[in-house]
């Protein structure tokens, strides 16, 4: 679950299940992360579970750039590049990373004037 949340595609998932609130916050309620779409390990063969525990392994112990950052975060693009490569896809997410560092809701009002 940490690499999926951590990773773009499950950034976007939470993104996109998010409740607006006052100003610059965002609420993810319970009941909509229940909901959210994450890879199910019961799903997943010996050899997928194996790299992704392996990729957990690597990754767990560096830290991640927040978020305004992710279009230069290489642990994250380790993550994304891991996880897709374990779920069996040939897919590069350096582009949504780029997207996402743009996305308004994870900058404070006060960061928005040219602090990117």
């Amino acid at each position: 679950m940490s690499l999926w949340l951590n990773s773009t595609l499950g950034i976007v998932a939470a993104v996109a299940a998010r409740v607006d609130t006052r100003g610059a916050w965002i609420d993810l309620k319970k009941p909509i992360v229940e909901q959210l779409i994450v890879p199910n390990p019961a799903d997943l063969d010996a050899r997928q579970r194996r790299d992704l525990l392996e990729l957990y392994r690597e990754v767990s112990e560096r830290t991640l750039l927040p978020l305004p950052q992710i279009a230069h975060d290489p642990v994250r693009a380790d993550v994304d590049r891991g996880m897709m490569a374990a779920l069996g896809f040939d897919v590069n997410l350096d582009g949504l990373r780029r997207l996402l560092a743009e996305e308004p809701i994870f900058y404070a009002p006060e960061s928005l004037d040219g602090e990117r």
